[in-house]
């Protein structure tokens, strides 16, 4: 068990909970941070919940934590497994403007939720949005990105381990078109197929603005490496793309490797753990890194 408050010249910043399994851990410190007064806690910019156990006292303790801190910048929950009822009851608590970052990762939220469960991020500006590993499958993405949609300050969104397909799929492929703030995307490791691929490949040619893209172990092969292919042609953002285990074959490596050759900004694309490519197939231009 972990509890670290950090400060920076006397100025507590960031508080740390790391296993822990004692539930009278976070009441305790809920009553500490009350001791020292609101403007000791409005210096709180980040907090952060791993790996612990929460019954029903430490989440009204950290839901009281979270509104002394009205100043937190991001706040972090990973491997908790927290109830979808006490994740809307926490998040309620946060009025702050400034939060810009929510990690909430592998808590298992699954599809099983209401329609409003992710009204906790309207009219939030958030930066960084990490839901991975979280089995929110298609319907659980809509519903994640219809809360999102006023939200154009949005940087980063990693949607990691969600076992969704076609149908979240092309929720999210309207979405990266209609939002421009939106550089970095995650989307491995779901059930992406072929047909997703078509979607992906729109996505890329609609993006004004994605420069990283993961579609890592996924199903897309081919056929779907080849549509990917043909839309680099019309976009002259991105600087990465990873589509390392998807069943890729020689004939469809080659096809991305001549497309991405052509792409004046591209300097990184990702390979691993597909077919193995022809001997000689080899990139001409020095500033693009083709990893196998």
């Amino acid at each position: 068990m972990t509890i670290r408050l950090k400060h920076d010249h006397g100025t507590l910043e960031a508080i740390e909970l790391f296993q822990l399994q004692h539930h009278l851990a976070i009441p305790h410190l809920q009553k500490y941070l009350q001791s020292k007064g609101s403007k000791q806690c409005k210096s709180i910019k980040k907090i952060s919940v791993d790996h612990s156990h929460l019954n029903d006292k430490d989440y009204i303790a950290l839901h009281d934590i979270l509104k002394l801190s009205s100043k937190v910048n991001e706040i972090s929950f990973y491997a908790n497994h927290i109830d979808t009822d006490c994740i809307s009851y926490l998040f309620d608590s946060l009025s702050s403007d400034e939060l810009n970052t929510i990690k909430l990762i592998d808590n298992w939220i699954g599809d099983k939720i209401s329609p409003d469960f992710f009204s906790f991020l309207n009219n939030k500006k958030l930066a960084v949005l990490d839901l991975s590993l979280n089995w929110l499958r298609d319907i659980g993405i809509q519903r994640l990105l219809d809360a999102l949609d006023t939200n154009m300050e949005l940087n980063e969104l990693v949607l990691s381990c969600n076992d969704f397909g076609l149908e979240g799929m092309k929720t999210l492929r309207h979405f990266v078109s209609q939002h421009s703030s939106l550089n970095i995307l995650d989307i491995s490791y779901n059930n992406l197929n072929e047909r997703c691929a078509e979607e992906i490949a729109v996505m890329i040619t609609e993006s004004p603005s994605l420069t990283h893209l993961n579609v890592r172990s996924n199903k897309i092969g081919d056929a779907g490496a080849e549509l990917i292919a043909q839309s680099l042609k019309s976009n002259n953002n991105l600087k990465y793309v990873d589509l390392s285990d998807n069943n890729i074959s020689a004939t469809g490596l080659s096809q991305l490797v001549r497309e991405a050759e052509t792409h004046d900004n591209l300097e990184d694309l990702i390979l691993k753990h597909n077919h193995l490519p022809p001997s000689a197939l080899k990139t001409s231009r020095s500033s693009l890194q083709v990893v196998y």
